[in-house]
């Protein structure tokens, strides 16, 4: 009998706009040190684009995982990393598979309504 296939642990990292390197790296850093920390054998995935677009590839990617049943936990520095819309949608979804969601820092640097403001700036500035 073939032995079942070890689940990866997915630290997710993203920002809304390319000028937001050093925060992305800052995120990965942060993601990382914690996966470490806590001995988890893991992955980085990072995305660049709005809270408020589920349309990002490593967005896609981490559904994808998580759907196909090759993930224990996703590690995200903020919950709004994930999505700043429908986080309770993807929720459900990981739940369903046995994902857990890690959130390592649940205080946010910015109020909400700055976030949001951002993440709807960055879609009009990226727009075609």
């Amino acid at each position: 009998m073939k032995p079942l296939q070890d689940k990866i642990v997915i630290g997710y990292c993203r920002v809304s706009s390319s000028d937001q390197k050093a925060d992305l790296n800052r995120q990965v850093h942060t993601v990382s040190q914690y996966c470490s920390a806590n001995g988890y054998q893991f992955r980085i995935i990072k995305d660049l684009g709005s809270g408020l677009n589920d349309d990002k590839k490593g967005l896609k990617e981490l559904i994808r995982l998580a759907q196909s049943n090759q993930v224990e936990k996703v590690v995200v520095n903020y919950k709004d990393r994930l999505l700043r819309f429908g986080y309770e949608l993807l929720e459900q979804i990981c739940a369903f598979h046995h994902v857990k969601i890690e959130i390592v820092n649940h205080k946010e640097d910015k109020t909400y309504e700055q976030e949001l403001v951002e993440d709807m700036l960055s879609m009009y500035l990226i727009a075609p």
